[in-house]
């Protein structure tokens, strides 16, 4: 089983060479809108299981568990290990949805995650969002372990905006094509 990456325009088309000859699949672009639309949606799942999570109450070793996931980011950033960083920060947001035990927003979240997950590889390998992630992970950590719900709310509500327009950002300022290289890094 082999696919191949290949653009057209400013597509991005999968040709697997088992599906036999004229067969592949076109993935639609990523646009402005598309991206605005996406984080719209992350932040009011988010925000609203951070709500519920600290309304149900957290148990500590949920906290620790975490705390780990963060130092474990933070870790593999400073030690370079890109592809390791990238799957940490995508391990805190599942698990901070994961703490409301909301069965519904989980699997929103998972959903919505799979099509973040391609936005979010455009702009990963610039480096200095990644030391910014790991310290507004931090504050939203403050506002768990206080029990501080505005707090929680707010933090993460602030990570997911400034990270919404660093992703509007890196888009108008890269040629996005250029990007798609770095998949093959991600497989």
């Amino acid at each position: 089983y082999e696919i191949r990456l290949s653009l057209v325009g400013s597509e991005m088309c999968i040709r697997d060479r088992d599906a036999g000859a004229g067969k592949s699949y076109q993935v639609s672009p990523i646009t402005e809108d598309g991206i605005i639309d996406l984080f719209d949606a992350r932040e009011g799942i988010e925000v609203a299981a951070v709500r519920i999570a600290l309304e149900k109450g957290i148990d500590e070793t949920r906290l620790i568990e975490l705390e780990r996931i963060n130092r474990n980011m933070e870790d593999a950033n400073i030690a370079g290990r890109i592809k390791e960083n990238f799957e940490a920060d995508q391990q805190f947001h599942d698990y901070l949805v994961n703490l409301s035990r909301n069965k519904k927003l989980i699997r929103f979240h998972e959903s919505l995650l799979l099509q973040c997950r391609r936005v979010r590889m455009i702009s990963y390998l610039e480096r200095k969002y990644q030391d910014k992630a790991y310290r507004d992970h931090q504050m939203i950590l403050e506002g768990l372990k206080s029990g501080d719900s505005r707090l929680a709310q707010q933090a993460l509500a602030e990570h997911i905006e400034t990270a919404r327009l660093d992703y509007l950002r890196v888009m108008k300022e890269k040629n996005i094509t250029e990007d798609f290289g770095m998949l093959r890094f991600f497989r």
